[in-house]
C-alpha cells in the first residue's frame, strides 16, 4: 500500500516549446515575404506654382464645381444631384474643351460625397483638382 503513494515531488515533466517558437517564426517569415502590397494612389492636394506652369497668357478652363457643408453639389452655380454631377461637367466640356474640374469641398461636408465625386471623374478620365474651404488652420 505504501508503494501506491507515491510523493509528488519535483518532476522535470515540462514542455519545450522552442520548437514551437520556430514554426511560428518560419511561418512569420514566409507571410512577409509572399504577402503583397496595394499601391494606393491618393488625392491631390497640391498647389499650382506661380503663373500657373502656363507659357501663354491665356488662363486654362476650370469647371468648378462645389460641395457644401450639407453635402450638396453644384456645378457652375447652378445646383445638381451629387451622383449627375459628373453628367453636368460632361455637358460643360462641351464648351471648354480640355478643361479642369475643380472640386471645391467644403471641410465639414461627408468624405462619400468627394470620394465618389473623385471616383466619377477618375473614371471618365478627366483632370481633377481638390480644393478644401471653409474652415482656416
Amino acid at each position: 500500500m505504501r508503494k501506491a503513494r507515491r510523493k509528488l515531488g519535483d518532476d522535470d515533466s515540462g514542455v519545450d516549446m522552442t520548437p514551437m517558437l520556430d514554426i511560428v517564426f518560419i511561418m512569420l517569415i514566409f507571410f512577409i515575404v509572399t504577402a503583397t502590397f496595394l499601391n494606393e494612389t491618393g488625392l491631390d492636394f497640391t498647389r499650382p506654382a506661380d503663373g500657373g506652369g502656363q507659357s501663354s497668357g491665356e488662363p486654362k478652363p476650370v469647371i468648378p464645381v462645389y460641395v457644401d457643408e450639407q453635402s450638396l453639389c453644384s456645378v457652375e452655380g447652378f445646383p445638381r444631384e451629387c451622383t449627375e454631377v459628373d453628367i453636368a461637367v460632361e455637358g460643360h466640356l462641351a464648351n471648354k474643351p480640355g478643361a479642369t474640374v475643380l472640386i471645391r469641398v467644403h471641410y465639414a461636408a461627408d468624405h462619400y460625397v468627394q470620394v465618389m465625386l473623385k471616383d466619377k471623374f477618375t473614371k471618365r478620365n478627366l483632370k481633377t483638382k481638390f480644393e478644401v474651404v471653409g474652415k482656416s488652420s
